[in-house]
């Protein structure tokens, strides 16, 4: 499996390879439990029957989502082994009907949790990153990649660099600087300690004033920091994709337009945005319903 995990770590972001590598990791041993010690070339002999025990584990034991996830991780190594090991055109996975999932709400966190949070924030990078994060409706990848060179304040623009289109290379969207945004970016340009291409960096020292390991490097997930203060201020935990939910709830409950509000996700088709926003519980049928419906007469 290594050759296409090479091949996946080119293509692929970083939590992308990552997920792959557990999978491999998780359906390997389950092969090995079950008498099977195969390289990946030799995967096509193992009957429909094995695949399908191995992803109905999964459902049991985890969830009908990571079973999918499996399936689609799986399903798409054997479709690059068709292409490159002539493994056989019927791709075993994809003959495996999805398993069910119970979809949980996305949660949107209400502004005033949001600003209770940057309030209770004594660092003023981490101030400036939630900014960023709720002007930009950002991922979190594309923040923490984030590069002096990426802002053009001339412009009043920035480039956000995503690889959540399966692509082998980042493709750049350019979203407009918001007035709030900038002043602060250009507050922290002058301030921040040290000089670095990267906008958010790891400025963590010790008991002994020694830097961290990780000193002057760009974030690469930072999980406990929101976690952290929403305990502290016994707030609803809710993470850096939430806020992105945040900044799309704003937008249209203030009349964006739908085009809009799909330039600043930066989704590639308005039917996509009409869909997130749908499961998000934001769509106009109230509002229709209202309009049409008949009133109670007294």
């Amino acid at each position: 499996m290594q050759n296409y995990l090479d091949y996946s770590k080119e293509r692929h972001s970083k939590g992308t390879y990552k997920e792959k590598i557990t999978v491999f990791k998780n359906f390997g041993k389950f092969l090995k439990n079950r008498g099977y010690d195969i390289r990946f070339e030799e995967i096509s002999i193992i009957s429909k029957g094995m695949f399908f025990e191995y992803l109905q584990k999964q459902y049991i034991k985890r969830s009908g989502y990571s079973a999918n996830r499996d399936r689609k991780n799986l399903a798409a190594a054997y479709s690059w082994g068709v292409k490159y090991y002539d493994f056989e055109s019927n791709n075993p996975f994809l003959a495996i009907e999805k398993f069910p999932e119970i979809k949980q709400d996305k949660y949107i966190p209400p502004i005033k949790d949001f600003w209770s949070i940057y309030n209770a924030c004594t660092d003023k990078q981490d101030k400036l990153m939630l900014l960023t994060f709720l002007y930009t409706a950002g991922r979190r990848n594309e923040i923490f990649r984030l590069t002096w060179d990426d802002i053009n304040f001339e412009n009043d623009s920035i480039i956000l660099k995503t690889k959540k289109r399966e692509q082998s290379n980042f493709e750049n969207d350019s979203i407009p600087l918001m007035p709030e945004l900038k002043i602060n970016l250009l507050d922290w340009q002058e301030k921040q300690p040290i000089k670095t291409k990267y906008i958010f960096t790891c400025l963590t020292k010790n008991q002994k004033g020694k830097n961290h390991k990780d000193y002057g490097k760009p974030f690469v997930s930072r999980q406990k920091f929101l976690s952290r203060l929403c305990k502290t201020l016994n707030i609803k935990p809710f993470g850096y994709h939430s806020i992105r939910h945040l900044t799309a709830t704003i937008l249209y409950k203030n009349g964006a337009k739908l085009y809009d509000i799909q330039a600043i996700l930066r989704h590639k088709s308005a039917a996509t945005t009409q869909k997130y926003l749908h499961k998000l519980g934001l769509s106009d049928l109230k509002d229709e319903m209202i309009k049409y419906m008949p009133k109670l007469e007294n």
